[in-house]
């Protein structure tokens, strides 16, 4: 991923979530049963682009990672 600088990181990330029940039967009916990889994890990584390339690479080292990481979660939440 880039940072504001232009570096390159490369960075190991884990996902924590679940299919809201109610919506189940519709995402497995018009997205399929592989809608982790067509579109949770096209999300994820769309979202940690954009949050690693607003911040340097230092901030994803020090108490800025925080900030990151609510970045990620915020921009996840509204997909």
């Amino acid at each position: 991923m880039p940072s504001k600088e232009g570096l390159i990181l490369s960075l190991d990330t884990s996902l924590l979530f679940r299919l809201d029940k109610d919506k189940a039967a519709q995402v497995f009916q018009t997205v399929g049963s592989d809608y982790a990889e067509r579109v949770v994890e096209p999300e994820l990584r769309s979202a940690i682009r954009g949050a690693t390339s607003a911040h340097s690479s230092n901030d994803l080292y020090t108490n800025g990672r925080e900030i990151v990481q609510q970045q990620i979660e915020s921009d996840c939440a509204r997909n």
